[in-house]
């Protein structure tokens, strides 16, 4: 038995230094002593993935469930989206007037994003955040629901902007977005995958168009018909003047959508009213403190994007058709891009479990299913908001799992088998962060 704390077994310290959610935390561990500061450095503890409450500035981590402050968090703000170990947050006045920037909570570094708070109107919701470091500049892909302004993209410290324009409808149908080796690309939700090429003029403002795609559906398959326009002029031509009965992306998703529900709420008396919804009705201490979840004020009108959900129905064993929702998130991983699919059966309003999911690489030119496994030494965190494939096994994190922020679900891809998470609620208005790992 040890006789005192610097005598401790360095596997033991390496199981204390693994539940450290933060960095500081880490760093106060490595300070006590030589032992420690070793077995911090022999068991490469790497920072554990947290969740975030986008409203109340607490997290969780996966591996203990509990709730706990983020180091700093600015006063009358709301988390609209995450990157890495950045946090994208929207401060409202007395006055209902927004402002928004990127706030790293761990270092406090703060970058201001003017440009968006002129080009975002007060009622629109803001459905994506995605950073990345260009060394001396930060690029900014924001998704909106706005028709008029789907999507942004800055730069210059948030001083520069770009959107596309009026005629531009591709930008549109873009369902999540993910950056690969410093390129955006974009996913539509017929899972159509393009690059969106940035790149800045000779007087440094910012040039941006969407590129061929790299994966295209077959033109039977409904969604965009405009790409044929912009990759093929011959078979552009004649899609374009086609007379025939077809519907987009958006009239589908209004007739699927609306169709689904009609008839889930004429099957359920109960609940006439069905919403489509991922919180949980049991209470919880961590979150029944009063506050309600609550999303950024939206105006429901012809200018606003619909969800980029699937919704069916589906035979159950012994049962009637349930309601189905398709949720499609695209993650870089290892240096190739994933589709994540995640079906999700409604059992009533707020009620809701992974019934399957299904993970594809993208290939040359088609999805590629992936059955065994996530490729080698994997685990990936998924969030509407934000997703990122981390190494594993790490801890209480296993190789080949996935995290799921909206249920409260782990998947395990070897097993085809879901489970609930320590936290085990759902988090429909979470995202994930990321802190820095501590150099020893």
């Amino acid at each position: 038995m040890a006789s005192s704390w610097s005598e401790l077994p360095h596997e033991l310290l390496g199981l204390f230094a693994a539940g450290l959610p933060f960095p500081r935390d880490r760093a106060r561990f490595g300070a006590v002593c030589r032992s420690w500061r070793s077995a911090l450095r022999h068991h490469h503890v790497q920072a554990r993935p947290l969740i975030v409450n986008l409203l109340q500035g607490c997290c969780m981590t996966p591996s203990d469930g509990c709730s706990h402050p983020l180091p700093s968090f600015p006063d009358n703000t709301s988390c609209i989206g995450s990157t890495d170990d950045w946090l994208a947050l929207r401060r409202s006045d007395t006055n209902g007037h927004h402002n928004y920037f990127l706030y790293n909570p761990f270092s406090k570094a703060t970058v201001q994003l003017p440009v968006l708070d002129t080009i975002i109107h007060e009622s629109r919701k803001v459905r994506k955040v995605l950073v990345q470091s260009t060394g001396d500049d930060l690029i900014v892909a924001v998704m909106t629901d706005s028709v008029k302004c789907p999507f942004i993209i800055l730069s210059h410290g948030g001083n520069s902007a770009w959107s596309p324009g009026s005629w531009d409808h591709v930008y549109e149908y873009i369902i999540d977005i993910a950056f690969l080796e410093g390129k955006l690309y974009a996913i539509t939700k017929d899972e159509n995958l393009f690059p969106i090429d940035i790149d800045l003029d000779g007087e440094g403002n910012l040039m941006v168009s969407n590129g061929r795609r790299t994966i295209r559906q077959p033109p039977s398959y409904s969604g965009y018909r405009g790409w044929s326009a912009y990759e093929d002029e011959e078979v552009g031509e004649a899609l374009l003047h086609e007379e025939v009965g077809w519907t987009s992306d958006e009239d589908r998703d209004d007739n699927e959508q609306g169709e689904a529900m009609a008839s889930y709420e004429d099957n359920n008396d109960d609940n006439k009213e069905c919403e489509v919804a991922t919180s949980n009705d049991d209470d919880d201490d961590d979150y029944d403190d009063g506050h309600e979840w609550e999303e950024e004020p939206c105006e429901e009108d012809e200018d606003t994007l619909q969800p980029g959900f699937d919704y069916a129905f589906e035979d159950v064993p012994h049962g009637d058709k349930v309601p189905v929702i398709t949720v499609r998130y695209l993650i870089e991983s290892c240096g190739k891009l994933l589709i994540v699919r995640q079906h999700m059966q409604l059992l009533g309003p707020a009620k809701q479990f992974t019934c399957r999911v299904e993970v594809f690489e993208a290939g040359a030119d088609t999805w590629v299913p992936m059955t065994n496994g996530l490729g080698g030494s994997q685990a990936l965190f998924v969030s509407m908001l934000f997703s990122k494939s981390v190494h594993a096994p790490c801890g209480e994190i296993e190789e080949d799992t996935i995290y799921f922020a909206n249920t409260g679900e782990v998947f395990n891809m070897r097993s085809q088998t879901c489970s609930p998470t320590r936290w085990s609620i759902p988090i429909p208005f979470g995202t994930w962060v990321f802190p820095p790992d501590l150099v020893v």
